[in-house]
């Protein structure tokens, strides 16, 4: 076990159930910290123009706000799908290391086994199918709004702080949080279809099996 692998429950406390590794606080380091950064931003908008009798700057922390958005999705992302820790790569290494040892005696217990790691992928599934969702639209929206800034906002007054180019770099950075979203979500695919690949392939699953689980997917 290297440093990065070590729990920090393990390095801070020594008693609480491992699910956070050293490796995996710097994976979320980032995000969690531009999140808490927008998040600060968007108060200061709303309650120091408060302070000065004035009425809160709406359309700034608006944008502000949805960069934390992505941010805060970003980061769930990573603790789901990028994380040592977490059930779905538990399971696998749980099951990775099973097949290397052998166990004749168990034939019930991998069925059972079996249907709750299908049940696992198809809530899985879902997540991802979430995630990818979210994403796409925090990407299309801040790509519109970095169009709309730069190219009208301008003209029609619409600028949501003192300049546009500061609302176009705003919906920039959104837009590359939003990419790296995707991405993260992608790894999760490629890891779901990997695990569905390798369940597929176990004794006494049939290609029938295979063809129920599709159809039930299919809405």
């Amino acid at each position: 076990m290297t440093f990065l692998d070590r729990s920090i429950c393990q390095c801070c406390c020594g008693f609480c159930k491992p699910s956070i590794t050293i490796g995996d606080a710097f994976k979320l380091f980032i995000p969690v910290g531009w999140s808490a950064i927008c998040i600060m931003a968007c108060l200061a908008y709303l309650l120091s123009p408060l302070s000065r009798g004035d009425m809160p700057r709406w359309d700034s922390a608006l944008l502000v706000a949805m960069s934390g958005m992505a941010g805060i999705g970003l980061s769930i992302a990573v603790y789901n799908f990028h994380r040592k820790t977490s059930s779905f790569a538990a399971e696998e290494n749980y099951n990775d290391g099973r097949s290397s040892t052998t166990d004749n005696n168990d034939d019930d217990d991998d069925a059972n086994k079996m249907t709750i790691s299908q049940s696992k992928l198809h809530e899985r599934e879902l997540t991802l199918r979430i995630h990818a969702i979210l994403s796409s639209l925090f990407s299309i929206l801040s790509i519109t709004l970095a169009i709309f800034f730069g190219a009208f906002a301008s003209e029609l007054d619409k600028c949501a702080h003192e300049s546009c180019g500061a609302d176009v770099s705003w919906s920039c950075i959104t837009l590359g949080t939003s990419i790296v979203w995707m991405g993260i979500t992608f790894l999760g695919y490629r890891h779901y279809f990997r695990r569905r690949r390798s369940l597929s392939m176990l004794p006494g699953r049939s290609d029938k099996d295979d063809n129920d689980e599709l159809m039930v997917e299919v809405p």
